[in-house]
């Protein structure tokens, strides 16, 4: 059984992962611990992580970055909600840790905030 937990930041996430000599934050695709939580729209696909913010210089317009500050905001939305585009970097998160474990990812722990309200709280378990 494997269980990770995700940390997302404003700026980047972090995946870990608990082994039998304890708690690992593994790498990504670009052998780093830290993955830029920003989203990218393209014209028929979408950009997480490195590739969607080596994008997002050429495509400001269609990207979306400190994904944890819109959490919960019930405001305007065009395409995606913000619950919605950070579910999309929780998949990402899951890719890596699967990638990283040769095995599927059964369990999760998710660091929310102490200083989310309810609401928050809720749209990121929503968006898991």
């Amino acid at each position: 059984m494997s269980v990770v937990g995700f940390d997302l930041g404003n700026g980047s996430c972090v995946v870990a992962v608990a082994r039998q000599r304890g708690i690992d934050v593994v790498l990504n695709d670009e052998s780093k611990h830290e993955t830029p939580a920003i989203v990218c729209f393209g014209e028929k696909q979408w950009f997480l992580g490195i590739v969607g913010a080596a994008s997002s210089m050429m495509n400001s317009k269609n990207t979306i970055s400190q994904i944890k500050r819109l959490i919960g905001y019930l405001g305007e939305t065009k395409t995606f909600t913000p619950t919605q585009v950070m579910g999309m970097v929780f998949s990402n998160m899951k890719k890596i840790a699967k990638n990283n474990l040769n095995a599927a990812v059964v369990d999760c722990c998710i660091r929310i905030p102490i200083y989310f309200p309810d609401l928050q709280r809720r749209a990121v378990m929503d968006a898991a």
